[in-house]
């Protein structure tokens, strides 16, 4: 009787059986299944799907997933047409039901029937009475059912599929409802408010009558320019366009003092008290609001009828504890949310409790802004005091929602009503009202992606017009960059904590899926496309590395060009520098989830980025050395992030310096990490290196004196080091040999010697003893039919030894028996292997080529012609851009 699966082995087996039968459903209506790990654990998700045409690659639908194993037979209730799972907290369904803004299915797999069961609880309209009902009970815990006839099989599909879109139109009926449409903010007051009032007075009116909010939604500025200055004044895409003369001239009257950093009217005219202060907050106003140009519409005018408003704009270094933490120098970041001064301002503190939010402190933050709501004149500052609340209901929710915080920390909200606040608006900030409304309905970023999405899709349209050798003019790029901006600009100034959920994480994933489909088009508008330091300053902090590296590979990209790499290394040595200078409060504070779990996305991309950007040598070796001194010094396990490092090897292997290969590998000695494809970094050295630097590396791999005294029983040492034997001298490499020979002769080990023969320290004959060994000991899988925990078993060692066949040229007949040593399921498959030019190519599946780039099998496939005429037909025929990069890449 076979051992009892632990809970691990049996969640591995129902993901694999989902995701098998999800791509074969999907397949069959030719489509193309990405899968993807959520890693959203406070919400419950465990897959984000995204189905694409398996042709054009355009994205068609997506959703999300919690997968559950089970063991045993699955049956409904007694008497009941239902089955039934218990959860164990109301958190997960609650946000499954109120939050998630993608279709939500839950699945349930039987791995002994090879059952998939699903339920859409979103459609589920009883679903809320039943969380209510649990809650007024005290009871935590949550009973799913799931009818038994929602199995996921073909015959279901369609239904599936419809519960899909279903699922969509709810959450964002849910999610993106209505609120407070029976009255709208009527801003024809600020044309009476600012009425004989200086143009510089009435842009400083309008700003401070905003108080905290320091970015106003496009649509809602330009209906405030067009009562303060005219009917003809609008804002554009990253612009005013005005025919009020008096407006155009004052902004272009408008000069710098960079020393001072300060701003004047031509002439030194002084116009207005306190000019200096609202000049620098108009021009602060500008910039947040990506406000770049002003258009005059009227007569023609002599000099043009443009101004460039960025030509004003003074860089320069804010040290708030919100942009500390956004440089990474979490340092200074903590040094500053522990002050406490007397005489903090509304938005000062609006600030620091967005910051403690960032850094991880919800509590403090909490805190600060209760402060706000309880403190603050809300009739004097009630849009402070409203943005205030605004960030405390989500905190409240996410404290409701999460397992994390204690009752003491929810207590805190008990007075904090999630109710309307329409009448205190009406009475005090009507002009806030519909900004309000976009915030509390997260209305804003919902309509961003859907233009977001909108705009992916006729770019994607572009693309494959793109490679199908049409031509495509059009202002995408204009689009999405000014849309990227306005929307990046209106969570970072404005110190609203919703930027750090499911759905502005979603937005930034599709503006960089937009920037990469430009990147790819090679029609006259778009091949000059460089990314500018904001796109890549938004994919390191706010794209999840999983989904960067997932987009790479989906449009096949393997570098990019940027605008400007002097800025893009600046930045990234100060980010370094930062984290390495705060290594001691990262350690401190390793145990807060969210500023360890920030960091360690921040820092993958950070790796990811170097990997991908068009940098030259020196700048990134300098970058390189700085992230594996921080790797080294680093005391936060979750943080020890080795392989990222290795990505920017891997990709950038003859641009890694000597000196820093040479380190990396004593990253490994010395501090006993794991370096997985360690064996290509002393590879990329060994290439570079010279004879003698080779031998003292070895040396120190194995920590030996003597280059002859190499023990060979010690097994994980063969990958670091051996490509170096190659490089010594044939007196050296002989005496290597014996040693080898000695070994395998004493004590046979299958690992060393498939190293010693693929790498050439041996080469066996046909019916070497050795060999025979080797080939003895490929294991008979024959009567494991049963899917193991990590999928069906692959018999690696006869994968290998038939390796070393096609290396050494040795008839594959003599491992015909072999054949039967596996699954009925593979049978087939080493049957195609063992004869590639007699095979009934009828029975051949392509996709068996996909993984299969053993060097050897390669040179073995390129010599078919069998193999190749049918792939040339099946491309032909039935395109498939996996099996096509295979072929192009492998076989041509």
């Amino acid at each position: 009787m076979p051992p009892k699966l632990h809970n691990d082995e049996i969640e591995r087996q129902a993901n694999n059986l989902l995701n098998d039968t999800l791509s074969e459903l999907f397949r069959n209506k030719n489509y193309k299944l990405v899968d993807n790990e959520s890693g959203k654990r406070e919400i419950g998700t465990d897959f984000y799907y995204q189905v694409v045409d398996r042709e054009t690659l355009i994205d068609e639908i997506s959703f999300v997933n919690q997968n559950k194993g089970k063991n045993a037979i699955v049956r409904p209730n007694k008497d009941t047409d239902f089955i039934s799972y218990p959860l164990k907290s109301l958190r997960h369904p609650f946000s499954w039901y109120y939050k998630v803004s993608e279709p939500f299915v839950f699945t349930l797999c039987d791995i002994v029937s090879n059952k998939v069961y699903y339920y859409f609880i979103q459609n589920d309209d009883t679903v809320p009475n039943r969380i209510n009902e649990q809650k007024n009970k005290n009871v935590k815990n949550f009973q799913v059912y799931i009818p038994k006839d929602n199995i996921l099989n073909e015959e279901n599909f369609d239904k599936f599929l419809e519960q899909i879109r279903t699922a969509r139109i709810k959450q964002v009926e849910k999610l993106h409802g209505n609120l407070f449409e029976s009255h709208k903010s009527d801003y024809s007051v600020f044309r009476k408010e600012t009425e004989g009032l200086h143009i510089i007075d009435k842009l400083y009116y309008i700003i401070e009558k905003f108080e905290c909010i320091k970015v106003i939604p496009k649509n809602i500025l330009s209906e405030i320019l067009y009562y303060t200055f005219g009917e003809s004044t609008y804002v554009g895409d990253m612009s005013i366009s005005t025919d009020n003369e008096d407006l155009y001239n004052l902004i272009k009257s408008i000069h710098v003092d960079r020393r001072k950093k300060s701003y004047g009217i031509s002439n030194n005219l002084i116009l207005v008290e306190n000019q200096k202060e609202k000049l620098k907050s108009i021009i602060s106003f500008f910039i947040a609001n990506a406000i770049k140009h002003i258009f005059f519409r009227g007569r023609r005018l002599e000099e043009g009828n443009r101004f460039c408003i960025h030509n004003l704009f003074i860089s320069g270094t804010c040290n708030c504890e919100r942009c500390t933490f956004e440089r990474l120098d979490i340092k200074k970041t903590e040094f500053l949310l522990k002050q406490n001064k007397p005489n903090y301002s509304g938005y000062e503190k609006l600030r620091k409790g967005y910051a403690s939010f960032l850094f991880g402190d919800v509590e403090k933050s909490i805190d600060i802004l209760l402060d706000i709501y309880n403190n603050e004149d809300k009739n004097k500052n009630p849009i402070t005091y409203l943005t205030a609340k605004l960030n405390l209901l989500e905190l409240k929710q996410l404290c409701e929602n999460s397992f994390h915080f204690d009752d003491e920390i929810k207590k805190k909200f008990v007075h904090i009503e999630d109710k309307s606040e329409e009448k205190f608006i009406l009475d005090n900030a009507q002009h806030f009202l519909d900004i309000y409304k976009t915030l509390r309905d997260f209305r804003f970023v919902y309509r961003n992606i859907v233009y977001i999405d909108n705009l992916l899709f006729e770019l994607q349209k572009t693309r494959l017009n793109d490679k199908q050798g049409g031509w495509t003019s059009d202002n995408q790029l204009f689009d999405l960059e000014s849309n990227f901006v306005r929307v990046h600009n209106f969570f970072e100034f404005n110190f609203i904590i919703l930027n750090q959920y499911q759905e502005y994480e979603q937005l930034c994933r599709k503006i960089l899926e937009g920037f990469l489909i430009i990147y790819t088009l090679k029609n006259p508008d778009y091949e000059q496309y460089k990314f500018d330091f904001r796109t890549i300053e938004m994919w390191l902090f706010y794209v999840k590395n999983k989904d960067a590296v997932f987009l790479f590979n989906k449009y096949s990209i393997k570098i990019i060009t940027i605008h400007n790499t002097d800025l893009v290394f600046q930045q990234f040595n100060i980010y370094i520098d930062n984290l390495t200078k705060s290594n001691k409060s990262i350690e401190k504070n390793k145990d807060n989830y969210r500023i360890v779990q920030r960091l360690s996305n921040t820092i993958q991309n950070f790796c990811l980025i170097l990997s991908k950007i068009d940098i030259d040598n020196v700048n990134l070796n300098a970058l390189f050395s700085k992230v594996l001194n921080f790797i080294r010094i680093n005391k936060t396990e979750r943080l020890s992030l080795v392989a990222d490092l290795m990505k920017i090897v891997t990709e950038k292997e003859y641009s890694i310096s000597k000196d820093n290969l040479l380190e990396f590998i004593k990253l490994g000695i010395d501090s006993n990490l794991r370096i997985h494809n360690s064996s290509l970094i002393a590879k990329y050295y060994f290439e570079k290196a010279t004879s003698g630097e080779i031998i003292d590396v070895i040396k120190n791999i194995n920590g030996i004196s003597n280059i002859e005294d190499i023990d060979f029983s010690k097994k994980d040492n063969y990958f670091k080091y051996w490509y170096g034997l190659s490089f010594l001298d044939h007196e050296l490499q002989a005496v290597i040999k014996q040693k080898v020979i000695k070994e395998l002769e004493e004590n046979f080990n299958p690992e060393l010697f498939n190293t010693a023969v693929i790498l050439d320290t041996i080469k066996p004959q046909l019916n070497d003893n050795l060999l025979n060994k080797f080939i003895e000991g490929i294991p008979d899988l024959s009567k494991n039919e049963d899917r193991g925990p990590f999928g069906s078993p692959d018999n690696f060692t006869l994968d290998q030894v038939i390796n070393i066949f096609f290396k050494l040229g040795f008839p594959v007949e003599k491992l015909e028996k072999y054949i039967e040593y596996n699954i009925s399921s593979k049978k087939e498959y080493y049957n195609w292997l063992l004869h590639l030019d007699t095979f009934d190519y009828s029975k051949f599946n392509p996709y068996w080529l996909i993984g299969n780039n053993l060097k050897y099998y390669v040179k073995e496939f390129k010599k078919s012609k069998p193999l190749l005429n049918y792939l040339k037909k099946y491309l032909r025929k039935n395109y498939d851009s996996e099996i096509a990069k295979f072929y192009f890449e492998n076989l041509i």
